[in-house]
């Protein structure tokens, strides 16, 4: 056998045990759940005057298909994983999940902090011990290490309750 010919067979059984290793390896590394990127925000039910219209709003099954997949309460938290113009598709952070279309009209990108600390926006969200917890950033400081609050310590800016 030739040294090339060798060298050749040699890459390829080097090549095809990698892989053999990859696969079995794979499977077990952690994985970061891609959802964690996407924009997390409030659904709101309030008109533009910030009084309530609608305390459970509904989710359509597709921008074209006004047929709700699910109802969710005013103000929740959801995330935004995908976007059609002026629709989100969005999933509630909260169990059980639901999952559904929305018009953007329905969505905000900042809260009110009910201790004081003012207006914040919103960087993340996860569900600890059954409750939704929410990573945000004072909005003058947007460049703030995030602080995690407790979704329930936030309330949609500009809401009324009269």
């Amino acid at each position: 056998m030739s040294r090339r010919l060798i060298f050749i067979s040699s890459i390829l059984i080097l090549a095809l045990g990698a892989a053999i290793v990859f696969l079995i390896v794979a499977p077990r590394l952690p994985r970061r759940s891609d959802n964690r990127t996407k924009p997390v925000v409030l659904l709101s039910g309030r008109d533009d005057h910030g009084l309530l219209v609608q305390a459970e709003v509904p989710l359509q099954r597709s921008p074209d298909d006004t047929t709700p997949a699910a109802f969710l309460p005013n103000g929740s938290f959801v995330r935004v994983t995908e976007e059609r113009g002026d629709w989100m598709l969005v999933e509630s952070i909260a169990p059980p999940v639901r999952t559904g279309w929305i018009n953007d009209f329905f969505l905000r990108n900042r809260a009110l902090r009910l201790d004081g600390g003012g207006q914040v926006s919103f960087v993340d969200a996860l569900l600890k011990d059954g409750q939704v917890m929410i990573a945000v950033r004072p909005i003058e400081r947007p460049d703030a290490k995030p602080l995690w609050l407790p979704a329930t310590a936030l309330r949609e800016v500009g809401a009324r309750d009269h």
